[in-house]
């Protein structure tokens, strides 16, 4: 009945759930109130991500920034054959200072794709930080509201848990059904 889950306060839960805090309901609700509730954030975001995803379009992102890299590829190939068609014209000095301009120009280029690349994942985790506070979070409390918990705890956080205080489920429900993909938009990702 009790599930292992990350580290935490084993002791604050258990005197929670020990004392008043978990009541028998009558037996048409299956639900048991409890002070504490616990989440899987990581479970929800999964469930989730890929509406998350599309509504940054993170994939089309990428797409972009891969079919950019792929150009100045083309370019920089092109540079460099005409660069080795030029050397037996060239005085090995001359050369030498342009192929160490060229390579100059790989590196900065390089570093700039690189730069872009974790910017861009940057932001995918700012959206999913942003998506998960403006649209999950309040789902989260209202479940809990419901429930009359006081604290909801990352499922992460705890020793162990009964099932009936791990409301994911309801909670991966309910903001799948608020995420109505035939409404436009189907999240809100634009960071405060």
């Amino acid at each position: 009945m009790f599930r292992y889950t990350g580290l935490a306060l084993a002791t604050a839960l258990c005197a929670a759930l020990g004392s008043a805090g978990v009541r028998a309901q009558d037996a048409s609700a299956p639900l048991i109130a409890s002070r504490i509730v616990v989440v899987d954030r990581d479970r929800v975001l999964e469930s989730i991500g890929a509406e998350i995803y599309a509504a940054f379009d993170f994939d089309g992102k990428l797409r972009e920034l891969e079919e950019e890299v792929r150009r100045i590829e083309d370019e920089l190939k092109a540079e460099e054959l005409e660069l080795t068609e030029l050397r037996p014209d060239l005085q090995p000095t001359e050369f030498r200072r342009l192929a160490d301009a060229f390579d100059e120009k790989v590196r900065k280029i390089r570093t700039e794709q690189d730069n872009k690349l974790a910017s861009l994942e940057q932001q995918r985790v700012e959206v999913v930080q942003t998506a998960y506070v403006q649209n999950i979070l309040p789902v989260v409390e209202v479940i809990a509201r419901e429930r009359g918990a006081l604290l909801v705890l990352d499922k992460r956080l705890t020793l162990l848990s009964a099932d009936v205080i791990d409301i994911t489920n309801e909670t991966i429900g309910r903001v799948s059904a608020a995420l109505n993909l035939d409404q436009q938009p189907p999240l809100d990702v634009t960071p405060p």
